[in-house]
């Protein structure tokens, strides 16, 4: 391989970026243009031209994708997704864009989302100087986060409007010399893991909470709304009610105090207090089951 120092392509980062333009903020566009190289990076080129690059990692140089055939590693990485269009992928890790530009090209079908988690903005820049991604960033099945909570609103905000059957995530291979991906890894998983749990609620438990709805719409309409109780406790304290053994142990602080603060209760501790003759000031519920 030989030292490469620029392997920016102008062109195709422009072209990439404007495609960007229309639902990105200007200032991480501006971010991206002006990425510089970070210290524990070196960029380098194979005798084919093919682009890859470095890490410096205490004294050693590794390289993130195989120095005689970067693209060693691709297939096996991105054969384990299931290439249907309702389906999403997180990629961790921008590289060059060897995977991600795989994905597209060679195994997902069209409309297959993906999303490219990168807390190193240079690395971006570079996969996105490196490939076309602009048909698949104006179709909105391309999308790009940085932080904990780019995460968490594009996976959320993608499942409320795509209704996503299956999630994956792919680590490219040279993260695991980096420190930084580490916590971002085991964030997706668990942002992931909500979303399934949240999916199965509304699988198993949907029509009951539709007839909840539904059943609480005449109060809904009669009473008032919850905008004329803004300011009104402005500068009282409250005492916030929750179950467990803390309950028993002080509920007759609870008591001496119910006349000196606003008393907020959890819907499961409304019987407890009750017993003791404490009239909560409301009532909170969101547990949709029967009874309730």
């Amino acid at each position: 391989y030989y030292l490469c120092p620029n392997l920016i392509n102008n062109g195709l980062l422009k072209k990439n970026i404007e495609a960007l333009k229309p639902f990105t903020p200007q200032a991480f566009l501006d971010t991206i243009q002006n990425a510089k190289i970070p210290d524990w990076l070196e960029l380098i080129q194979d005798n084919k031209g093919r682009p890859n690059f470095l890490i410096n990692d205490k004294g050693k140089r590794i390289a993130a994708y195989d120095t005689e055939n970067p693209f060693a590693l691709i297939k096996d990485i991105a054969k384990t997704v299931n290439p249907y269009k309702r389906n999403l992928t997180i990629v961790l890790g921008a590289g060059v864009g060897h995977l991600v530009n795989y994905l597209f090209e060679k195994r997902v079908d069209k409309g297959h989302i993906i999303v490219l988690v990168e807390p190193e903005i240079f690395l971006i820049k570079l996969a996105l100087s490196q490939y076309d991604f602009s048909e698949h960033i104006k179709r909105r099945t391309f999308f790009l986060a940085v932080t904990k909570p780019d995460i968490s609103f594009l996976l959320n905000f993608i499942e409320a409007k795509a209704l996503i059957s299956e999630w994956y995530l792919l680590i490219e291979p040279y993260v695991q010399n980096r420190y930084e991906y580490l916590d971002l890894s085991i964030y997706t998983h668990e942002v992931i893991n909500q979303i399934r749990c949240n999916a199965g609620t509304v699988m198993s438990s949907g029509e009951r909470i539709a007839l909840n709805d539904i059943e609480c719409l005449p109060w809904v309409i009669k009473k008032r709304g919850v905008n004329e109780l803004v300011g009104l406790f402005k500068g009282k304290p409250a005492i916030l009610v929750s179950t467990g053994p803390s309950l028993a142990k002080n509920i007759h602080l609870i008591k001496e105090n119910e006349n000196r603060a606003v008393i907020i209760a959890v819907e499961q501790a409304l019987r407890p207090l009750l017993e003791y003759d404490i009239r909560p000031d409301f009532i909170c519920t969101v547990d949709f089951g029967e009874p309730n």
